[in-house]
């Protein structure tokens, strides 16, 4: 029972501020049914079904740095990466379906900064 209650879904959308929420709206539905785990010194939080392969990892006992992993189809590609550090500082990588970067974008503490220019590589 206790390991029922331990791991079970949780809401993890609702400890964000409202107004992050509204921001990033859709966005974040995956962490309204999402599990925690405790691995080494890393807590990684995953969707709970089966419809969406997202995961977050962040140092235990530590917001910042976390890393975001999306397969939003969960058809093996990554869909993309994103890099944040404590400010909301972040790197965020889109990849293509042939698995190479599709556009990098650099946010330089503003975690809505509407400035940031993507930059898309020559390919």
């Amino acid at each position: 029972m206790i390991a029922y209650i331990l791991y079970r879904p949780c809401d993890l959308a609702a400890e964000l501020p409202t107004d992050v929420q509204e921001v990033l709206g859709d966005n974040i539905s995956w962490l309204r049914s999402a599990v925690v785990r405790n691995v080494g010194n890393f807590v990684i939080c995953a969707y709970a079904e089966g419809s969406n392969a997202s995961v977050v990892i962040s140092p235990r006992g530590q917001s910042f740095p976390q890393i975001i992993i999306t397969d939003e189809h969960i058809d093996g590609h990554v869909d993309s990466i994103i890099l944040t550090a404590a400010g909301h500082q972040t790197i965020s990588v889109d990849m293509n379906a042939d698995k190479r970067f599709r556009k990098y974008t650099v946010s330089k503490g503003d975690l809505f900064d509407t400035n940031a220019v993507p930059w898309s590589p020559q390919t």
